[in-house]
């Protein structure tokens, strides 16, 4: 099969959307395809781009919650370009704090603007469905950038550790890693490289908006679906039980959880 990764010819690290990809990219020579910015980071060429597994190969698979990894990634499917201008419009308030008061005023032509694209991007009855979400960047189900494996088929394999992704850039695991491969010591660091600090205002007025969708003090008229949406809104019950991509989240962190309590290659780092 096939596993994107970055690593020597003994070890790689696992690479997936959302997952830490620049700070791995980063670890590439020159020669390859990403440049560092910072110097120094490695000074050999050992560390390598790898598409393909191997059995007598150690690879990690970074974690994440699956709520958090979601988010980042529909965050990233909200950018596409070939969304309508209505879309990219009303984000563009998103991100500039326009709805600091919420979203209750209906002569507010923000307001309005906000209401109807919501609508348009999470009711499944609306032209474009609400699929959008869980493509792309938002398949949260998966653990590798060259395939949907399921984690639970990863967690199986002997040569298969795993690590959080918060865990990436803690130099004890640079000497794990170094441990199992001495070329690994030609990097010096694994760079941190985070570009999700924009998005705090984006998500603080996204909050907002669910919390008074939730409430019934907006779209009283509209089921929305969405992680973010609750079960009970108001006076109308809204059974999410048989609704397969909640199943697809529950039983993604049930996997996850399983893996950091009691999976023997659990990499933990204090």
């Amino acid at each position: 099969m096939e596993f994107q990764n970055v690593g020597t010819e003994k070890v790689g690290v696992g690479q997936c959307a959302k997952m830490g990809t620049t700070s791995l990219n980063a670890l590439v020579t020159h020669h390859h395809t990403y440049q560092p910015k910072e110097k120094n980071i490695m000074s050999c060429k050992e560390v390598i781009h790898d598409g393909e597994f191997k059995n007598d190969k150690i690879y990690v698979i970074l974690l994440r919650d699956v709520f958090d990894k979601w988010k980042s990634g529909m965050w990233m499917e909200l950018q596409n370009k070939n969304r309508p201008f209505s879309v990219s419009n009303v984000l563009e308030f998103f991100n500039k704090n326009i709805y600091y008061n919420g979203f209750e005023n209906k002569d507010d032509s923000a307001v309005n603007s906000a209401l109807e694209v919501m609508t348009l991007l999470h009711d499944p009855k609306s032209p474009t469905g609400n699929s959008w979400m869980f493509q792309g960047h938002g398949k949260f189900w998966k653990w590798n950038n060259y395939n949907e494996i399921p984690l639970g088929i990863y967690a199986q394999l002997p040569n298969i550790y795993f690590l959080e992704l918060k865990d990436l850039s803690n130099p004890k695991f640079l000497k794990w890693l170094c441990e199992q491969d001495s070329d690994w010591e030609c990097v010096t660091e694994i760079p941190h490289e985070n570009k999700s600090a924009h998005q705090d205002v984006f998500w603080k007025q996204m909050k907002l908006f669910w919390q008074q969708y939730n409430e019934g003090l907006i779209l009283k008229d509209k089921i929305l679906v969405s992680p973010f949406s609750s079960d009970v809104i108001e006076n109308r019950y809204f059974d999410r039980k048989n609704i397969p991509i909640d199943n697809i989240f529950n039983q993604e962190q049930m996997t996850i959880d399983f893996i950091r309590e009691n999976h023997k290659r659990y990499l933990k780092f204090y």
